[in-house]
């Protein structure tokens, strides 16, 4: 049994110091401003500028202590059924508290105006239990060659949970309920203030907290149900001792995560249906003043997007592995091991903050009744479906004479060959074809799957393409690049189209095949009956081979967003640096 009980400080990226950003002042002649001002220039005279929101600070402390008591207990053993079978079975519990009840605000709870401040508790997570079953099975088969007693069958299940991480707690310590923000402080070009507010580092001293309310948001809070994410490991598997003390192993090995952490955007905000090109917004009146905000779904409510766990992955492979320990040739002792796997990484989300190739949050909130992530369910950032790794050493034959041994003997080689298949990544539309604030993780539309995978489709107006559409990347004098949907791979969605039947599906494209070789050499030298020279060179990437990964999504340079105006280097990855051919030497005396 293991029993833990934590006390930890953790400092949350906090803004408790306050923030104050100076800002250019525009061509504003009707207020006196006859000419732009820098922002440089507005710091030097401590004028605002224009900025809506240049005052920020947060309220309270970042500081926090994550303490918690864990129990984890476990019970196994091993039972020889036959002489050829072995079994292992097991149950282990897991309980690793609730970290987050240290806070103020920590659960989310519902849709009522009261819940902003609310103080509800987060449900412990009691009934993780996880099974294990294992087996061995060597049959000792006779008379059959090289079979005999050398096969041997290995299988088993078992499941395994996963803890919260501080990560989100620093989050929800830092967000609203939990800390608050200043309440806004424009500054504006007027006739009474033409570079914006004047004495400008004055203010952030005199800023108070926004108080809480029904249009408050909730940021970070976990929901009060939240599970601890959990696995199923399963794999089994046949070992066989082939002639020349070759082992072949094959097994087959899954893995399936239930339960996965995501954020969940619980209270979207509506399309305007008028224009289809905008959110629509409603005048509520906030600490007593009319104030212009987003209509949501639920709305009397602010934005609502808390920490959830439900989300699934799945993983499948066919693992196939030669090896051989040792094998004495002229050369000296040489021993091999190659390995392929081929598999298939499926799930909603790779990663809780978006840090890899994919959005941070499924594509279609559970409140409007969708099944979660039904549109984002699809080849995990991690997916690789072919791997490849094979590594030889060869340690070199010494020979008798002293003298020519220091040079042909002592010699170890070490050779790494890696192929895989390329890295899934996801276009981006560049618009919020969802009007729910994710612009940057929006998908486009597939055009025609058969049209070049570099080719796109911008929305513009009739006056421009009587189509409606244009391919940035060959607009010419004599060209206007105007396209139908058929000719290209992805085309531009600029208005309200959360789904379509022809929306491009998460991760369904892939860079190029990754091959690397690497390679390991190493000298030793005898100085002394009890000093000796090791001299070691390690070379990483030795054929100088290109490898490009995901192009950015950025609105510059190459990237893979459909709305940038970039020219033919969209999804061009040929001009990223794809790695280079890399040397060290190293020496080490050895006493």
């Amino acid at each position: 049994m293991d029993i833990l009980r934590q006390l930890a400080v953790q400092v949350a990226p906090f803004n408790g110091r306050g923030t104050v950003a100076y800002s250019l002042t525009a061509l504003n002649a009707g207020v006196g401003v006859t000419s732009p001002i820098t922002a440089f220039a507005n710091f030097i005279d401590n004028y605002g500028g224009t900025l809506a929101s240049p005052v920020n600070i947060v309220f309270g402390s970042g500081r926090y202590r994550p303490n918690l008591f864990t129990v984890a207990g476990y019970l196994q053993d091993t039972y020889k059924a036959t002489p050829d079978l072995v079994l292992t079975y097991g149950l282990r519990y897991e309980n690793f508290g609730q970290p987050a009840n240290i806070f103020k605000s920590p659960a989310y709870t519902g849709y009522s105006d009261a819940d902003a401040t609310s103080t509800a508790r987060v449900n412990p997570d009691n009934n993780n239990f996880g099974p294990s079953l294992g087996f061995s099975y060597n049959p000792h088969i006779r008379d059959h060659g090289f079979l005999s007693g050398s096969l041997v069958v290995r299988g088993g299940y078992q499941v395994t949970y996963d803890t919260q991480f501080n990560n989100l707690l620093s989050n929800m310590a830092a967000a609203s309920p939990n800390a608050l923000a200043n309440l806004p402080v424009p500054s504006s070009s007027t006739a009474a203030t033409p570079r914006g507010t004047s004495n400008f580092s004055s203010i952030l001293p005199n800023v108070v907290p926004t108080p809480l309310g029904p249009y408050s948001s909730i940021a970070s809070n976990f929901r009060k149900g939240i599970r601890n994410p959990y696995y199923h490991h399963f794999s089994l598997g046949v070992q066989q001792q082939l002639p020349g003390s070759v082992v072949l192993d094959v097994a087959y090995v899954g893995s399936l995560g239930r339960q996965l952490y995501y954020t969940n955007p619980l209270n979207p905000t509506l399309p305007n249906l008028t224009t289809l090109t905008s959110a629509a917004t409603q005048t509520v009146t906030i600490n007593g003043v009319a104030t212009v905000v987003p209509l949501r779904l639920f709305a009397n409510r602010g934005s609502i997007q808390i920490r959830d766990s439900g989300l699934t992955s799945n993983y499948h492979s066919l693992q196939v592995q030669l090896r051989r320990s040792s094998i004495h040739t002229l050369a000296g002792q040489l021993s091999f091991s190659s390995s392929y796997t081929w598999s298939k990484s499926l799930d909603v989300l790779s990663e809780t903050f978006g840090t890899n190739s994919s959005p941070q949050n499924p594509s279609r909130s559970p409140a409007f009744g969708a099944s979660l992530g039904y549109l984002d369910y699809g080849p995990s950032d991690n997916d690789r479906r072919h791997v490849s790794v094979t590594i030889v050493q060869l340690q070199a034959r010494g020979v008798k004479n002293r003298f020519l041994d220091e040079i042909v003997g002592g010699w170890t080689f070490a050779p790494i060959l890696t192929v895989q298949s390329g890295t899934p990544y996801t276009v981006i539309n560049g618009f919020d074809r969802g009007l729910d604030g994710s612009t940057t993780f929006s998908r486009p539309n597939i055009g025609n799957i058969k049209a070049p995978v570099n080719t796109r489709a911008q929305v513009v107006s009739a006056s421009v393409c009587s189509t409606g559409l244009q391919n940035p990347a060959v607009v010419t004098k004599t060209n206007a690049g105007c396209v139908t949907a058929n000719d290209v791979r992805f085309v531009q969605v600029a208005s309200y189209s959360p789904s379509s039947p022809n929306m491009e599906s998460r991760n369904s494209n892939y860079t190029t095949r990754y091959l690397n070789l690497d390679a390991n050499m190493l000298k030793t030298f005898k100085i002394t009956e009890r000093v000796g020279f090791e001299l070691r060179g390690e070379f990483f990437n030795v054929t100088n081979n290109q490898n490009f990964d995901t192009p950015p999504g950025g609105t510059a340079g190459t990237n893979r967003n459909v709305s940038a105006n970039t020219g033919t280097n969209f999804l061009n990855t040929t001009i990223l640096n794809g790695g280079s051919r890399t040397m060290r030497v190293g020496g080490k005396i050895t006493f």
